[in-house]
């Protein structure tokens, strides 16, 4: 939706064994399910270098959302209204999204001068 670059304290995020990543940007971001309903994710860090785009669990719960796991599936719930669904695919849960182009997270950074 929208993605403006960060700022110098938030050029880079630190991994688990120290290493600095780079970030190209932090916007809000929507994902629309394959249920026809839509997931905005606020304050998203896009990092190209990852191959993966994560969802922090503990952040769709302060929003209100539940979620359940079993037999290689997750569902994600809203005020008890069933509004997303994945599969566990290697080690991650990858929600089912409507992509287009094979991409989930597409970036525009624009600045002005």
């Amino acid at each position: 939706m929208w993605s403006p670059l960060p700022s110098d304290d938030e050029r880079f995020i630190f991994v688990g064994d120290g290493k600095r990543i780079a970030v190209e940007a932090i916007g809000t971001f929507r994902l629309q399910l394959k249920t026809g309903f839509y997931l905005d994710l606020f304050d998203t860090f896009v990092v190209p270098s990852f191959g993966h785009n994560f969802i922090s669990i503990s952040s769709l719960d302060k929003f209100g959302f539940l979620y359940s796991f079993g037999n290689n599936k997750v569902s994600l719930y809203q005020n008890s209204n069933l509004i997303g669904s994945g599969s566990l695919i290697d080690t991650l849960y990858m929600l089912d999204v409507i992509c287009s182009y094979d991409e989930i997270l597409q970036t525009n950074s624009h600045g002005t001068k």
